[in-house]
């Protein structure tokens, strides 16, 4: 237990070294002007949560670069496993991950007040916007950012060792498949009301492919 707490340790202090952080910073520039969107944006019209989607989209996108490793060569002749080098680049990840999603689900969670000029000249009425449900973009969030690490964890396993610059814009080809099908088969549901109660499973079950895609093709079958 000692020896692979010590293992661990020493990759962990190498991968912060090795691991690809340099796509945080547009990441976190785009989902900071997202965030902006959602905290400021006083519209009838325009869905905050619109806003808040293609922020959470964005940062998911920079999980898809978790797996890029240029030394992957070297890196498979060590004695650690895949399977261990890869949740240790995940737990990383999360970091600024969960920052992101955390910063661009305050931003949802704050209500505004809207002033709306009637048409007919009358006496401007004062609208509430609600703060957008957190636990369901949450839930969102993380069903993105696993089906991107599957989509990089198979590039990654089978083509090519660093894998985010096909698996990003992979993952944002889905998106906008997604958005193109008709509205009853769309995951993107209202979700301030009960009509996302009925996408709530497709959720779940991105989520849990997710993790179990990357969970396949990350065990390393070597024998000790």
């Amino acid at each position: 237990m000692v020896q692979f707490g010590a293992l661990s340790m020493s990759l962990v202090r190498r991968l912060i070294g090795a691991g690809p952080w340099v796509q945080w910073l547009p990441v976190a520039a785009i989902a900071g002007v997202f965030s902006w969107s959602v905290a400021t944006t006083k519209s009838v019209t325009t869905p905050r949560d619109q806003f808040m989607r293609m922020g959470l989209l964005v940062v998911a996108m920079g999980m898809t670069f978790v797996f890029d490793d240029a030394a992957a060569v070297t890196a498979a002749a060590t004695p650690s496993r895949l399977w261990l080098r890869r949740v240790l680049r995940v737990g990383l990840a999360l970091l600024p991950w969960v920052a992101l999603t955390g910063i661009l689900l305050w931003a949802g969670g704050q209500e505004l007040t809207v002033v709306v000029q009637s048409l007919g000249g009358g006496e401007p009425e004062i609208v509430t916007l609600p703060s957008i449900p957190a636990q369901r973009m949450a839930l969102e969030a993380t069903g993105m950012a696993a089906l991107g690490l599957a989509i990089a964890a198979l590039i990654g396993r089978r083509w090519d060792d660093v894998p985010g610059k096909f698996a990003s814009p992979g993952l944002l080809g889905l998106f906008a498949a997604s958005m193109a099908l008709p509205a009853r088969w769309q995951p993107w549901a209202d979700p301030y009301g009960d009509a996302w109660l009925r996408v709530q499973p497709w959720w779940w079950a991105a989520l849990a492919l997710g993790v179990l895609i990357v969970a396949i093709v990350s065990w390393d079958t070597r024998t000790r």
